[in-house]
């Protein structure tokens, strides 16, 4: 098999480039009509997106965006490869592009059950090391995309406009995915997550119960003992995998689906609200608030205008968040998210107390 070089990635990107370029010549996030592949593109750097990431790996063909990812910060362009192992709320912000040169990036979705059917089959195959049997592992990962990466978007993208065709070619293009993702460069992150029994496997299917959840309607206590684990090893793990405790997490479940319910469906906020499990609109306003810088429905405008006239949109700067990030999402997970600040779990103790991590690999879990 030839070897392949940066220049045949560098190819193979331009023509997915042009591919987009074409399909897409308008600012927008499109679905593509080809299940499991969603497009973006983005005309202006002064916007700012709210997405929630199915499991799914997402090739950024041109650009960069600077995303906040669970309450981490991630910095990636042209070329780099993201994995979003399990669902994961993030919020986008892009730089390096205009009208003539906009940010496009191509997602497709996989689904982990069959990945994971896949590897019981497999049996010994693809062996699980003793650090991702026992240790929980960041949901997130970016890396340099390689050529077998880029290319199989540049096959999958060609089925744009050719609808007719995805039947007969999704099957084998999503067997394909699975055998990347398990052999590729996010081998391990996969095994993590797909693999019965592990840390990382367990705190996925806590975070679907949560996120079918609503406000105030899951017991996180009954969340942690249907994956087996005492309270503080949850929150301490699912903080792991998640850059945030149980309770923040359903928080932004929660905002991200009001905000669909009000720019999509058109329900007012105290509609909104309490669909979503809100008793007091007032309290959801402040908490919107105090995590995303500004009211809901302000929110919800500014996304409509982004929508309709995204020109102007670029020209208002968006507000700032709130310098509270980090009290919002590091609260113990029990309750509203915003914690004393003395507060560590829900016992009272160090997040980063269980002798079972190693203390020089975990400063991250400090009191806060």
């Amino acid at each position: 098999m030839k070897k392949r070089t940066t220049d045949d990635v560098g190819r193979a990107l331009a023509d997915l480039r042009e591919i987009l370029l074409k399909r897409m010549r308008e600012h927008g996030i499109a679905s593509t009509g080809v299940p499991d592949l969603t497009a973006m593109r983005r005309d202006h750097a002064n916007l700012k997106d709210y997405v929630f990431y199915n499991p799914s790996l997402t090739l950024i063909v041109q650009g960069a965006t600077r995303s906040d990812l669970g309450g981490r910060e991630y910095v990636y362009g042209e070329g780099d490869a993201m994995l979003a192992a399990t669902d994961v709320p993030a919020i986008l912000r892009y730089s390096d592009i205009s009208p003539k040169k906009p940010f496009l990036s191509v997602t497709v979705d996989f689904d982990r059950h069959r990945i994971g059917t896949d590897l019981e089959r497999a049996g010994k195959a693809f062996p699980l090391t003793k650090k991702l049997r026992n240790r929980p592992r960041n949901a997130v990962e970016i890396r340099k995309a390689d050529y077998p990466t880029v290319d199989f978007f540049r096959r999958f993208a060609g089925l744009l406009g050719k609808t007719d065709w995805a039947d007969l070619f999704l099957p084998a293009f999503r067997a394909e995915l699975r055998a990347l993702l398990l052999t590729g460069p996010f081998g391990d992150a996969i095994k993590a997550v797909t693999s019965k029994g592990t840390p990382t496997n367990k705190m996925a299917q806590a975070m679907s119960v949560i996120r079918a959840g609503r406000e105030g309607q899951v017991d996180m206590d009954e969340t942690a003992d249907l994956v087996g684990a005492d309270r503080n090893r949850f929150n301490r793990d699912f903080r792991e995998v998640t850059n945030m405790f149980p309770g923040v997490y359903l928080k932004y479940c929660c905002f991200f689906e009001a905000r669909r319910l009000m720019f999509e469906e058109g329900k007012d906020v105290n509609t909104a609200s309490r669909m979503v499990g809100f008793e007091s609109s007032s309290q959801f306003n402040k908490e919107y608030k105090k995590r995303y810088g500004v009211p809901p429905q302000r929110d919800v405008n500014r996304m409509r205008l982004e929508r309709d006239d995204p020109e102007t949109a670029n020209a208002r700067p968006f507000p700032e968040e709130e310098d509270d990030d980090e009290e919002f999402l590091y609260g113990d997970g029990s309750g509203d998210g915003f914690p004393d600040a003395d507060e560590g779990t829900e016992d009272g103790e160090d997040p980063g107390s269980d002798s079972e991590y190693d203390s020089d690999e975990d400063d991250e879990w400090e009191n806060h």
